[in-house]
């Protein structure tokens, strides 16, 4: 899996997106900037908030690529599934990340605001998933393994990607691929 050997898949979530309501402009951002670092992606995928669609594009996902980045999906709403469909599909349970529970709390204390139930569900982690920080965001990040392939899934809010793919995602990835060091362009 040297350096453009490396199959990764972006696939972003969202009607909004799917419908074209919203532009996608954080799949560019993320295939342009792994491009930069000499990271290819080789497929592009969109699906909608549809808990079977999600289950299957990550399962055809988890069969062609090495590491697959999930856009979107992450927020305190229904139709935010990333969490429990990735919990499907690595057939391991849902559990409270009590750490990410208490850092969200305070978020919302130091604006003096209580933080609303329904955003308990954004602290519902995959067993065993591997952290990944969002310092700026409610949302966090989280990677699985999905068969054998590393899925890392991120916040739709541009900013708060931008700031997980440059700090967390693409040395994780160069990392896979057997590139230690980044020189950002």
């Amino acid at each position: 899996m040297k350096g453009r050997g490396m199959r990764i898949e972006i696939l972003c979530t969202g009607d909004e997106i799917l419908t074209g309501k919203t532009v996608n402009t954080n799949y560019s951002h993320m295939a342009r900037r792994l491009g930069e670092v000499g990271l290819e992606v080789v497929w592009g995928t969109t699906v909608g908030d549809d808990r079977e669609a999600l289950l299957k594009a990550f399962g055809e996902a988890s069969t062609r690529a090495d590491a697959v980045i999930v856009n979107g999906g992450l927020g305190p709403t229904v139709d935010d599934l990333s969490q429990e469909v990735a919990a499907q599909a690595a057939g391991v349970e849902l559990v409270l990340d009590q750490e990410w529970l208490t850092r969200m709390e305070a978020f919302y204390t130091r604006r003096n605001r209580t933080m609303p139930p329904n955003n308990i569900k954004q602290a519902m982690l995959p067993a065993g998933a591997e952290f990944i920080d969002n310092p700026i965001g409610t949302a966090c990040g989280f990677a699985v393994n999905i068969g054998k392939t590393r899925f890392f899934f991120t916040p739709g809010v541009p900013r708060e990607l931008k700031k997980m793919l440059d700090e967390q995602l693409i040395p994780r990835l160069l990392k896979m691929s057997g590139v230690e060091s980044v020189t950002r362009l």
